[in-house]
């Protein structure tokens, strides 16, 4: 009779789960990273504001001479005029934009879009 090998059944099944914990993170992973990117597609190629038509509030934003796409898409989401700054960078590349220096009246009724075209500069 063959004598049950305990510690090896157990090693086996230890295997078996770790194997399955590693796929389960891995499907995770993968999961959260395309919603990401998916979540940042929508924002960088629809043109939503970030208030809805009549509830959007105007402001008077000031773009510095060297100040990046991302630092100025920063100010804005923080102010609550855009919903993301990465997204407003992307659009800077995509739509080929570079923010001109200047004083600026906004409203976060406004698309990204458009605000990157009001901010668009002369090259």
């Amino acid at each position: 009779m063959a004598k049950i090998q305990y510690r090896e059944i157990g090693i086996g099944a230890m295997r078996i789960a770790i194997n399955i914990a590693v796929v389960l993170v891995v499907a995770f992973l993968f999961y959260a990273g395309f919603t990401r990117a998916y979540r940042l597609g929508i924002h960088v190629f629809t043109d939503d504001a970030a208030a809805a038509e009549g509830s959007g509030t105007e402001y008077e934003f000031t773009v510095i001479e060297g100040q990046s796409a991302l630092t100025i898409g920063k100010s804005l989401e923080e102010k609550g005029i855009i919903v993301d700054a990465f997204a407003f960078y992307l659009q800077s590349i995509v739509y080929e934009v570079k923010p001109a220096p200047g004083t600026y009246e906004i409203s976060s009724e406004q698309s990204s879009k458009e605000i990157l075209k009001l901010m668009e500069g002369e090259d």
